[in-house]
């Protein structure tokens, strides 16, 4: 008899936590706007109407519909509605050590296209108030966030970073 097993499944599984710390449906007018927002948490952002502009030392983008956002924990950026904006929202941390969220060493916000199809779906699930629902919400989420992450980290760079806290 021959068993393999997975480091990974052992030592990083068991401490991947992630926290819904808020979440919602927005709708917003002119007057959301904050300037130099710095949140110890990440923001996923999931534009259903409207626009809004976004500013970072970066430059200047537009929130626009069809696109899913990724904020990093810790970076600075501000933000302002021209007109009106509906959006779908999770704020939440990501964390493979206490403390340390996976997403926070980004230099910059992410963006990845979001069909309406699939922004129906996430929402829907997200009304269920069922077991099945729930699960199948959970599993939505981690999927975007394993591809934000997929599609905008180098792992090489990123396990040189965790090597010193795990």
């Amino acid at each position: 008899m021959n068993i393999k097993t997975f480091s990974s499944l052992n030592d990083a599984w068991n401490n991947l936590d992630l926290t819904i710390l808020e979440h919602g449906l927005f709708t917003g007018d002119r007057t959301w706007r904050h300037p130099d927002m710095v949140s110890p948490f990440n923001r996923l952002y999931f534009i259903i109407d409207g626009e809004a502009s976004f500013a970072s030392k970066q430059g200047c983008w537009a929130f626009q519909p069809g696109y899913m956002y990724l904020i990093p924990a810790g970076f600075c950026f501000s933000y302002a509605c021209t007109s009106v904006i509906r959006k779908f929202y999770l704020h939440f941390n990501l964390e493979l050590l206490p403390g340390v969220d996976l997403f926070s060493p980004l230099p910059t916000f992410r963006s990845l296209p979001c069909p309406m199809d699939f922004l129906n779906v996430l929402l829907e699930e997200a009304k269920k108030e069922s077991l099945s629902g729930l699960l199948s919400l959970k599993a939505l989420i981690w999927d975007i966030i394993r591809r934000f992450f997929q599609e905008t980290v180098d792992e090489t760079d990123y396990l040189h970073y965790f090597q010193g806290f795990y």
